[in-house]
């Protein structure tokens, strides 16, 4: 019986083809204005993660703030107010050191007491009162922040200030019909054959000049 030997190597057979890609961080949210004014100024600088506590502008000199919550700034928070908005104020002075225990939901005289000491770490006016204008809720953070305002435009309430980007890009690859029918072939040259995309999480704070 005749027998042949073969060598066996663990290797990588494959084809490769140069495409374009670009990348695009989707809006997943949109960041509006609770109150009019004149923009004074963007503290935040490009690249930074922006965080809940974060400033990320202010409005006639009063800071804008941003924390975590599903319910927008609609209203002033201030005492005896109740509500799912107070609760989120609350839960972000708890973060940040100001307040402790468990959201209650009312704006109680401690929620006043607090306020008042983040009022003065913000530079904002001390009043133990949120105005409407002072803080914007967004649903998840950190994340990448892009404002679409500057300094010095005026904002109308209801404008949009800033925008929410996904923390991964979706890449986007152009080519020729050629290299768009080689770069298929090569997805579909196995049934094991795997073409990925990836990035690194971005958590990063950029501002867009108007």
């Amino acid at each position: 019986v005749d027998v042949s030997t073969y060598r066996v190597e663990a290797g990588t057979v494959g084809r490769s083809t140069r495409v374009t890609v670009s990348a695009s961080w989707p809006t997943v949210a949109t960041v509006y204005a609770a109150a009019s004014g004149v923009v004074t100024s963007i503290p935040q600088q490009p690249g930074v993660g922006a965080t809940a506590g974060d400033m990320i502008l202010t409005i006639d000199l009063e800071p804008v703030i941003l924390a975590i919550g599903k319910v927008p700034m609609f209203r002033t928070l201030r005492p005896e107010v109740q509500g799912a908005d107070v609760a989120q104020f609350q839960r972000l002075l708890i973060g940040l050191g100001y307040l402790t225990g468990q959201p209650s939901g009312t704006f109680d005289a401690t929620t006043v007491a607090a306020t008042q000491r983040w009022q003065r770490s913000t530079g904002a006016t001390i009043t133990g009162s949120v105005p409407a204008g002072a803080l914007v809720f967004v649903d998840d953070l950190p994340a990448r922040v892009v404002v679409d305002v500057a300094v010095g435009a005026r904002v109308a309430e209801g404008q949009a200030l800033a925008h929410v980007v996904a923390d991964c890009p979706r890449f986007i690859a152009t080519g020729t019909a050629s290299r768009a029918a080689a770069f298929c072939a090569i997805a579909t040259a196995s049934s094991r054959s795997r073409i990925t995309a990836s990035a690194p999480k971005v958590n990063a704070f950029s501002t867009r000049r108007a």
